[in-house]
């Protein structure tokens, strides 16, 4: 992720947790391990996340991290580099951006403005637990 976010020097990255990261590029913020209210502020004042980067190195190719869902449900579109099971909902599929197959995608998420109330609307419509039981 760190190497796509330094090819956008007017985009910033903010990377919450602990990162083994060996050199940092000016356009990126280590804010280390953070409460969870401090996350969702930070959420606040975000366009766009990405999701884990690390499923290649497990060769998977698809996958169903809680984190995307948390991403979606707190209004933000989040770019990926696998298939995102949450976007087998029709209605979720334009907020999951996939570089294999959008390359350009983070100048996407950059220029366009998406509605985090829409997204986040979508999100429990799709995601909440009375939903998805529903369909059992």
């Amino acid at each position: 992720i760190v190497q796509i976010v330094q090819h956008y020097s007017d985009l910033g990255l903010i990377i919450i947790g602990d990162s083994d990261e060996q050199e940092i590029p000016s356009n990126v913020y280590l804010a280390g391990p953070q409460s969870i209210d401090t996350i969702h502020k930070v959420y606040e004042d975000c366009d766009f996340a990405f999701g884990s980067f690390n499923l290649a190195a497990k060769q998977m190719k698809e996958a169903c991290p809680l984190k995307v869902r948390e991403y979606l449900w707190s209004g933000l579109p989040v770019i990926v580099n696998y298939l995102d099971s949450a976007s087998d909902f029709e209605c979720l599929q334009p907020y999951i951006i996939n570089i294999n197959e959008r390359p350009d995608g983070v100048a996407e998420c950059m220029r366009e403005s998406m509605d985090k109330s829409d997204i986040k609307t979508h999100a429990k419509s799709c995601l909440s637990w009375e939903s998805l039981l529903d369909v059992i």
